[in-house]
């Protein structure tokens, strides 16, 4: 097992997404941090993006931060990618803690009745956006965990996820297991073979996101559409729709991911690209 990242007397503060929120209530991800001698303290948000993103006051040098971004900022399609880099890099600027974890958003998860076409681009941009955070903390040395490689591969016969974009118990059920084992909490990573969870637990699931609140689901459906950024002087579509990925833009995509000379960029790039190939 590697060494751990959480040492006694640590204060894990999770912000970012409702995934943020969520992974604070998983019961077995609380009481490893807590076995650990550390604390933990939730600070996630619903709909949370990095444009509007508020670091929390009381931060302290200290502290181990987990910071869950992307998801949200991935429906604004990969023509806001360049702003999320931007955004992500002055998130981390004004940080005061000194160990920062960036997690890469979640995979979604085409749903019975989604528009095949939409859903595939969508999950193609945030396979980009997953990139951009992992390039990111190689940049700035930070410790990375990787989630949406991991889902993606997962085999499970239920799925994933719950509504496409958050996870359900079987979901649930590799990652947490996943950052504690890439926290060192963990001996060994978790299978990717998703045994169907218990009814019981099922239930227990859904009792649990139930008390959650629905902004994140409805910026997904486009029921609710995504306000206008700080700076900007146009209000998004109210489709949310990202930018449809030709062959054209997949293939020149994935050669300027062959063509550069970041060791990281090159391999996730072409990961999130060869699906439309």
């Amino acid at each position: 097992m590697a060494d751990s990242l959480i040492m006694p007397g640590d204060r894990v503060v999770l912000l970012g997404d409702q995934f943020a929120v969520e992974l604070a209530d998983r019961e077995s991800f609380v009481s490893t941090i807590e076995a650990a001698g550390a604390t933990m303290e939730s600070r996630g948000r619903c709909g949370a993006e990095s444009a509007t993103f508020v670091i929390p006051g009381d931060l302290e040098q200290d502290d181990v931060v987990l910071l869950c971004l992307g998801m949200i900022d991935s429906l604004r399609g990969d023509r806001h990618l360049d702003r999320f880099k931007t955004e992500l890099e002055g998130i981390l600027d004004r940080m005061p803690a000194n160990q920062v974890v960036l997690v890469s958003p979640v995979p979604l998860e085409v749903e019975a009745g989604d528009d095949p076409v939409l859903a595939s681009n969508r999950a193609i941009a945030v396979g980009l956006f997953a990139d951009a955070v992992r390039t990111t903390a190689h940049r700035n040395q930070l410790h990375f965990i990787d989630l949406h490689g991991p889902l993606r591969h997962a085999e499970s016969l239920e799925g994933i996820a719950r509504d496409g974009m958050h996870l359900d118990a079987n979901g649930w059920s590799i990652a947490d297991q996943e950052i504690l084992w890439q926290l060192g909490l963990r001996a060994e990573p978790p299978d990717l073979r998703i045994s169907p969870v218990t009814p019981s637990h099922a239930t227990a699931h859904d009792e649990a996101i139930a008390r959650f609140e629905t902004i994140e689901v409805d910026l997904y459906s486009g029921k609710v559409g995504l306000p206008p950024l700080p700076g900007s002087t146009k209000s998004p579509p109210v489709e949310n729709e990202p930018e449809a990925m030709t062959w054209d833009s997949a293939l020149a995509c994935v050669q300027r991911a062959a063509g550069t000379n970041d060791d990281h960029d090159g391999v996730d790039s072409l990961r999130s690209c060869m699906d439309v190939l």
